[in-house]
């Protein structure tokens, strides 16, 4: 592993040497799935502009924004966003000697998730046309606890708790490392339960 390269300048410890190591400095302790988007985001960034980081001027960054245009919007808004990040916490290690992506302005996009919110009655008919036992009850898990597909694949037996009248509660640990718990019904619990047979509370339930 690289180690970084800590220079004084102006009497500020720059806590990377070069581009790389300021990356991976900003990447440190995100989840994996998120520095695999975030990496490709600034390496499109960086095959763009051809130049370190330090040296990156608001023209660039209007440059490659306008270069984005034929993507759509939540797209653009999204890969400018993790530059914007990248740029500020280059300026807070010391590696860049300004923010010039402070001056970037990324547009508001239009909240179009009500519009791709299936109808209740529609999800009832997928999850009920699954005849495989677990398949049915993990698309009942997604649904009843509004979990994304990495805290599903990482929730484990000791996840799930009774409570009364037959319900469970779901902890879910996940974006943003938040924590949040959720109830769910009597048939999901009871088919989680047929499920699990002898596997320990450190398995996971999926």
């Amino acid at each position: 592993m690289d180690t970084a390269i800590v220079v004084v300048s102006g009497g500020l410890q720059r806590q990377a040497g070069n581009d790389e190591q300021a990356i991976k400095l900003w990447l440190h302790g995100k989840a994996t799935h998120s520095q695999r988007a975030y990496r490709l985001d600034v390496d499109r960034f960086r095959a763009f502009v051809r130049k370190p980081l330090p040296a990156i001027t608001l023209e660039d960054l209007q440059g490659f924004a306008d270069s984005l245009s034929a993507l759509a919007p939540g797209s653009q808004k999204r890969i400018l966003a993790a530059v914007k990040s990248l740029l500020t916490f280059c300026l807070k290690i010391g590696y860049c000697p300004f923010n010039v992506g402070a001056a970037l302005t990324v547009r508001k996009v239009k909240n179009t998730l009500a519009e791709r919110i299936l109808p209740h009655e529609d999800v009832a008919r997928i999850i009920e046309r699954e005849d495989g036992a677990r398949n049915h009850a993990m698309l009942r898990f997604l649904y009843e606890t509004g979990c994304r597909v990495s805290e599903l694949c990482s929730a484990k037996w000791c996840d799930i708790q009774p409570r009364d009248n037959g319900l469970a509660q779901v902890t879910v640990f996940g974006k943003g490392d938040k924590t949040r718990h959720v109830l769910i019904s009597k048939r999901l619990y009871k088919e989680l339960l047929r499920l699990r047979g002898d596997a320990r509370d450190d398995t996971p339930v999926f």
